[in-house]
């Protein structure tokens, strides 16, 4: 796993107040900065991607109001406005709790078989019989 980095140079306030504007929370999820979208989880997504960390403090570091930059950004650059927008939505679902309350799966290995009683559709009209009958058998590996 990458280890998270921090930013040089990024307001982090800021970052928050463009970050909302974006992902601003309701019907119970939280906006972006109540996910820590400004802290943790940005240096995070910013240490996977690198490439995208001059879009972030690029977009920040606009003058104005968040809402009027990125209205501003989405008419007359939706490149830049689309890679920001990526970022901070890419942060905001790293979040586990985040993931958690969509109902995204984790990382975590699903069982095998998937189901208790999975295999027993295997052995169902002896598809397997002449395996099963045969009994193990090796080759030789050529050394």
């Amino acid at each position: 796993m990458t280890t998270p980095t921090t930013i040089d140079g990024l307001d982090r306030d800021r970052l928050a107040r463009f970050a909302d504007e974006l992902i601003a929370g309701g019907h119970g999820m939280p906006s972006a900065s109540a996910a820590d979208v400004h802290t943790t989880w940005i240096d995070r997504t910013l240490a996977a991607r690198p490439d995208l960390t001059e879009v972030v403090l690029g977009v920040v570091g606009l003058d104005g109001d968040p809402a009027a930059v990125l209205e501003g950004l989405r008419a007359a650059n939706p490149a830049v406005f689309d890679s920001f927008a990526y970022t901070i939505s890419g942060a905001y679902l790293m979040n586990p709790r985040i993931r958690r309350h969509l109902g995204l799966p984790g990382d975590a290995p699903k069982p095998q078989p998937a189901f208790p009683d999975e295999s027993d559709h295997y052995l169902d009209d002896d598809v397997l019989k002449p395996v099963l009958e045969r009994g193990q058998i090796y080759r030789p590996i050529p050394r």
